[in-house]
């Protein structure tokens, strides 16, 4: 199962990284195009065709944004150990707190425990979508322009934004879209992973590939073992038990978003060691998901 997830990711880089190297593509064209137009299509199809109803929903929901506001804190605190400042502060903690809950944690956690954990990954994914996305944009644009305030703004120009709330409303209203304007919807939502991992890997070849080092080691510590560690915590103290505790632990596993490294892309923000966070930690997943799947099962 995990496999079938993971592949066709790990296919889809090596794509562009082949094209990047061999072609000349311009990374700084194909982020706006993702950012402005596919991005806001995908989170705005997967929050209005979502199932959200659950007895344990507001409990999930608290928990998951405490968990993603803490992994903020978390990724804040090692890279002032590290010594991190501005742009480099930025990308390194992007992809700590900022995962794959869609297109990666939503199947698994079908897989893992069926229609109810699907149910519970959704909710997570909601928070993600909406807290992780903005948040992920004010943390890009906080590094690279500086000022907390300014940075918000800059993150309410972005269409996602936008989605995001258009989506809740229509979701809360039970209104539906006509069925050509949610054809084109989805036409957009489906090229959103598909130029956005095929990107990701172009800009691995611009960038000489994964460079190891020590930042990239804590980045992906912090995304693949603390993050679970730290679900595991919270959900003891909020006292989130059955499959929501589980799904939530489960995807709080994921490697980091595609997402973190379209946000620092968009506002210049190292994307070649996010893009690097991004590849290695999905290539790790593989050993890692099944290792809590094993705790959780």
């Amino acid at each position: 199962m995990l496999l079938n997830v993971v592949g066709p990711v790990v296919l889809l880089v090596l794509t562009g990284y082949l094209l990047g190297r061999y072609r000349p593509v311009e990374v700084s064209s194909l982020a706006p195009v993702s950012m402005y137009l596919f991005a806001p299509a995908l989170v705005f199809q997967s929050l209005t065709h979502s199932p959200l109803a659950s007895g344990y929903a507001p409990r999930l929901l608290a928990t998951c944004a405490a968990h993603l506001l803490s992994m903020v804190a978390l990724g804040l605190a090692s890279a002032g150990l590290l010594g991190l400042r501005g742009t480099r502060r930025a990308a390194f903690v992007l992809p700590a707190f900022h995962y794959n809950a869609g297109n990666y944690g939503l199947p698994v956690s079908l897989f893992a425990f069926g229609q109810p954990g699907f149910q519970a990954a959704t909710l997570v994914f909601v928070v993600n979508a909406t807290l992780g996305n903005f948040t992920a944009g004010v943390v890009a644009a906080w590094g690279s322009r500086g000022g907390l305030k300014r940075a918000v703004a800059e993150m309410l120009r972005l269409p996602l934004v936008y989605a995001v709330a258009v989506a809740l409303l229509v979701a809360a209203t039970g209104w539906r879209l006509p069925e050509w304007l949610d054809r084109t919807v989805a036409i957009l939502a489906s090229g959103a992973i598909p130029l956005l991992v095929v990107t990701l890997g172009i800009q691995l070849a611009q960038g000489g590939g994964v460079q190891p080092s020590g930042e990239l080691l804590a980045a992906v510590a912090l995304r693949l073992v603390a993050s679970p560690l730290l679900a595991a915590g919270l959900a003891h103290l909020t006292g989130l038990e059955g499959v929501g505790r589980d799904v939530f632990v489960l995807v709080a596993a994921m490697p980091a978003a595609v997402n973190a490294f379209l946000f620092a892309s968009e506002f210049g923000c190292d994307p070649a060691f996010v893009a690097g966070v991004v590849f290695t930690t999905t290539l790790l997943s593989f050993a890692t998901v099944s290792a809590v799947l094993w705790l959780l099962l």
